[in-house]
């Protein structure tokens, strides 16, 4: 018997585990599984599988960007500020205004703008915040 006959004649059987799957009947529907040890996430036709210190990293490197680095006594220009924001019309002239949220004080500019947004605060870096004080 040559080679190819003898693995015809085996049987394998699958370790793979649905663990997820909305809605159950869905064959195409989004799900997570268990696949040769690894944690596979399909969504939308595309699957990726990693093994559980890879989704771990993963989570840990999307988190990083985001988080503040004063704990170790410094800030980075990736740090996220809340700034507060309102344009006022004095004279039919719109002028924007914004402070920090520890802030008491509106810093003030004149813009070209017509008529005024809405908005009322959004979440800048601090790069973007130093930006914005220098064009005071």
């Amino acid at each position: 018997m040559n080679s190819k006959q003898e693995n015809s004649d085996k049987v394998y059987v699958s370790d793979n585990k649905m663990l997820y799957r909305y809605p159950k009947d869905d064959y195409y529907a989004d799900n997570v599984s268990l696949e040769n040890g690894k944690i596979c996430m399909q969504v939308g036709g595309h699957t990726i599988c990693k093994s559980i210190k890879d989704w771990h990293k993963l989570g840990n490197d999307i988190k990083q960007p985001f988080s503040s680095s004063a704990e170790n006594g410094s800030k980075q220009e990736s740090d996220i500020e809340t700034i507060y924001e309102d344009w006022n019309e004095v004279d039919g002239k719109i002028y924007y205004r914004w402070r920090r949220k520890d802030e008491s004080e509106w810093h003030i500019k004149l813009t070209a703008y017509k008529e005024k947004p809405v908005c009322r605060y959004r979440i800048i870096t601090l790069r973007e915040l130093k930006e914005l004080e220098a064009k005071e």
